[in-house]
């Protein structure tokens, strides 16, 4: 036999700005003869997390590693009316809160699969946090009033396990 040695390097493209895309590739490389093998790709779509709020009814996605939370602003404009929270958990469980008026107007608890409440619950407890109850499947929609010409709401996305992947959208109110 003989022994091969690898060198192995993400490989990939960054559009680092609000809405841009990560794609990257794992690749392994063999030291002995050259052949590539790509282990896998993620891609990830950057909400604006640099201050400047994401216009309402934009979705924002995420695709990787743990978040623990994701946040980011949202304009909504200086209307008001009901604001509907559309999010997708998919089966890994996020929870996805709205701060508005300095005031949580949304929390959705955990949703995703129940399949992973056991993993939910060391994740949680791993950070020192209590349980948390997995509230029902990933996709769901819920809403606030607003009432005030308050223009920006903060949206945050707890993804305590890995392999998340999630969709959230917070629309203009009507």
């Amino acid at each position: 036999g003989q022994t091969a040695a690898w060198f192995v390097s993400w490989d990939g493209e960054i559009d680092a700005t609000a809405g841009g895309t990560i794609v990257a590739s794992l690749v392994a490389t063999s030291q002995l003869n050259g052949p590539e093998y790509t282990l896998g790709t993620t891609s990830t779509i950057l909400p604006d997390l640099s201050g400047g709020a994401e216009p309402c009814g934009s979705a924002t996605s995420y695709q990787g590693g743990q978040a623990f939370p994701t946040e980011y602003q949202v304009n909504l404009g200086t209307g008001t009316g009901d604001v509907i929270l559309d999010f997708n958990a998919n089966q890994i469980p996020d929870k996805f809160i709205v701060i508005f008026d300095g005031v949580e107007v949304i929390n959705t608890g955990y949703r995703g699969s129940t399949a992973y409440q056991g993993q939910l619950d060391a994740a949680l407890s791993g950070r020192g946090l209590p349980s948390e109850t997995i509230q029902g499947t990933g996709a769901g929609s819920t809403y606030f009033t607003k009432t005030t010409s308050t223009t920006t709401a903060t949206i945050k996305v707890f993804a305590p396990l890995d392999q998340t992947a999630w969709t959230v959208t917070l629309n203009c109110p009507i």
